[in-house]
């Protein structure tokens, strides 16, 4: 998984079905090496579920996870807009990974990682100051 970041997006929205994930949680889920690859990362997120169910918080975060501490304080320490740009970031290095380019798909492939609308994707291109597609 360390060579499909892209995947760990992914992958979580999938393990935590209806559960929101909070941004912080994201970025500390992709900064870890998850050496028990997929299936530790299914644990922990099931078992990150739970606890967020018992909170009544509705939203994963960063406390419900049994990550590194180091890697865990770091991401509760990130500011909004840090979090926000590290995730579409990757994001896009992602899918220009897979192959898309401005103007052939690149920004519909990072909002499907991102699990958002492209329209929403757009937006967050022209926020974050990322370099925007054309034509996608």
């Amino acid at each position: 998984m360390r060579d499909r970041r892209g995947d760990i997006l992914l992958l979580a929205r999938h393990f935590t079905g209806a559960t929101a994930i909070d941004e912080r949680c994201l970025v500390a889920l992709l900064r870890h090496d998850w050496p028990g690859n997929i299936r530790e990362l299914q644990k922990t997120l099931s078992r990150a579920v739970v606890r967020a169910q018992s909170d009544d918080t509705g939203r994963l975060s960063v406390e419900h996870c049994e990550l590194p501490d180091p890697i865990a304080e770091e991401a509760k320490g990130l500011a909004d807009e840090e979090c926000r740009r590290e995730l579409w970031q990757i994001a896009d290095s992602v899918a220009r990974a897979e192959g898309y380019e401005p103007g052939t798909g690149l920004q519909r492939r990072a909002a499907e990682i991102m699990g958002v609308k492209e329209a929403q994707a757009s937006k967050m291109y022209g926020a974050l100051g990322l370099k925007e597609p054309t034509g996608a």
